[in-house]
Parts: C-alpha cells; sequence; structure tokens
C-alpha cells in the first residue's frame, strides 16, 4: 500500500488550493484565502467569495467535530457520575436493609 503524503500547494484566483482538489477517501481540499488581513490590491476586490465559503465550512466541520467530542465526553463523565451515585445509593439501601435485618434477628433472640 503508498504512503499517503498531503498534496503541494498552488495559487489560484487569490486563493491556496491543494493539488487538484481530490484526496485520498474521497475528500477535497480546501480552499484558503492567502492572507485575511491583507489589503485588497484594487478597491473592493479581495480573495475570491469561494475562499471564504469553503473557509465557513471548514470552520463548521471543525465547529462540529469540536462539539462532537465535547459532547461524547460529557456523555462519559457525566454517565459515570451517574453510575457512580447509582451504585452508592444501592449500597446505603443495602445496609439500611441489612441492618434492619439484624435488629429483627436481635429481638427475635432477646425474647
Amino acid at each position: 500500500m503508498p504512503a499517503l503524503q498531503a498534496p503541494a500547494l498552488r495559487r489560484r484566483g487569490g486563493c491556496a488550493t491543494a493539488g487538484t482538489g481530490a484526496l485520498p477517501g474521497g475528500l477535497h481540499a480546501v480552499t484558503v484565502p492567502d492572507r485575511l488581513d491583507a489589503p485588497a490590491a484594487n478597491a473592493g476586490a479581495g480573495p475570491p467569495a469561494g475562499c471564504f465559503a469553503k473557509l465557513a465550512l471548514v470552520i463548521a466541520l471543525a465547529a462540529s467535530t469540536a462539539f462532537t467530542f465535547t459532547f461524547g465526553l460529557l456523555v462519559t463523565f457525566l454517565g459515570i457520575g451517574v453510575i457512580a451515585n447509582v451504585l452508592i445509593a444501592y449500597a446505603v439501601i443495602q445496609v439500611l436493609g441489612e441492618r434492619q435485618q439484624n435488629e429483627e434477628h436481635r429481638s427475635q433472640l432477646d425474647v
């Protein structure tokens, strides 16, 4: 199996694109502007609108991934907390029940 290598960046229309845009696994390269803080070459002109649209898509996906990991961690650790609390409550109920049985047994022996 050949090793995967990152495609070389090339400039096209004020944006950096990776190779032909096609990556292994059906993924596509993301186009990003050259510099977001650079002044426009001519008034009102900047990087093509497509660059920002693709950048917005990447940000949305990154936020989605971050949300996914955050949600997974919350479920994991809150779930562990809930399970621990349920086990503690079960143990307390068992102790109280056993104590009641012991008291009943002692009262029968005293008679």
